[in-house]
């Protein structure tokens, strides 16, 4: 800076009209050496700039991210269901544990990866799944009920997370979009998922029917059988159309074979919706663009407020 004042103060100083060639050559060598300290002043501030955002990027830990409250009949009280991790600095993060502060005071432990320690990438999102409920909560050795407190949206309730580093607090995402919470504030908005076959974690084709199992010598082995085909099991013709259940399936290969050395099951491959065959056929309708956002919301309004109607009522008859 102190180059470019010197440079600045002779150029501003000098009347162009009465310059010879020899001071016009000098004055765009001035003109041109205050292009380039600038210049040099601006590159000089980008790399510091970059290198101090690369050492905020470095410095301790940083997470963004929410978390989901579900109640369901598997579960004696309300669970924290799912959570979703964000790290927002340069450098790969340790977890050990996560908690979910409610109020000031109670740490409810959600995940202890203690023993092995979870590490989040940089720049990572990562997702937790958290469905299989809870039997109740445990304070040193007395049983505690957190169902109300989960439920009060009025409490103040806080991700933390538990690093080599000390506790980082997790912050909030401004707003997140799930089309489940959409559906609730929008009745015309209707969620649909895929349903797939799924056998030994893992999704596989529509078509396959039956998975037979047989240990041959102390060796498994298993036949996947697709609807519409035919197979040779142990010499047996198996046409798979044939068989409407595993039972009528398993009896006619077990009856047939002759061998004393073979164990054999079948096993009826099922959904990614366990009970997805007990589900009702339902029809569904789409609309545009007046239709959901406008018919739909105020449709969703009055509903909402015709339930809450419906509610007093009845707490009136209640109480009565």
């Amino acid at each position: 800076m102190e180059n470019i004042q010197p440079i600045i103060s002779s150029i501003t100083t000098i009347d162009p009209a009465k310059l010879n060639n020899t001071e016009l050559l000098n004055l765009l060598i001035s003109i041109t050496s205050l292009f380039i300290a600038v210049l040099s002043f601006a590159v000089a501030m980008i790399a510091l700039i970059y290198t101090g955002y690369q050492f905020i990027l470095k410095k301790g830990t940083k997470f963004y991210g929410i978390y989901v409250t579900s109640s369901s009949i598997w579960s004696q009280q309300r669970y924290v269901s799912e959570i979703i991790l964000e790290n927002k600095k340069d450098k790969a993060s340790a977890i050990n544990y996560i908690y979910l502060r409610i109020g000031s005071n109670i740490y409810l432990e959600l995940v202890d990866y203690d023993n092995s320690p979870r590490i989040i990438a940089p720049f990572e999102t990562v997702k937790i799944v958290l469905k299989e409920g809870v039997s109740g909560y445990i304070s040193s050795t007395y049983k505690v009920n957190l169902d109300s407190l989960l439920a009060d949206r009025k409490i103040r309730k806080t991700l933390l997370i538990a690093t080599p580093q000390g506790t980082s607090k997790v912050k909030e995402y401004k707003k997140f979009w799930n089309i489940y919470i959409e559906s609730l504030r929008n009745h015309f908005i209707t969620p649909v998922r895929p349903v797939r076959k799924w056998y030994n974690s893992k999704e596989y084709s529509d078509a396959l029917q039956y998975v037979v199992k047989e240990i041959i010598d102390g060796n498994s082995i298993e036949h996947y059988l697709y609807r519409g085909n035919s197979y040779s099991i142990n010499g047996l013709p198996v046409n798979v159309d044939d068989f409407q259940k595993t039972t009528e399936l398993e009896e006619y290969l077990k009856t047939s074979t002759g061998s004393i050395t073979n164990t054999l099951s079948v096993e009826k491959i099922g959904y990614t919706f366990g009970d997805y065959d007990d589900y009702s056929q339902a029809e569904i309708f789409h609309s545009g663009v007046i239709g959901t956002h406008v018919i739909g919301k105020s449709y969703t309004k009055i509903s909402s407020w015709l339930f809450r109607i419906k509610n007093k009522m009845q707490r009136k008859n209640i109480s009565k």
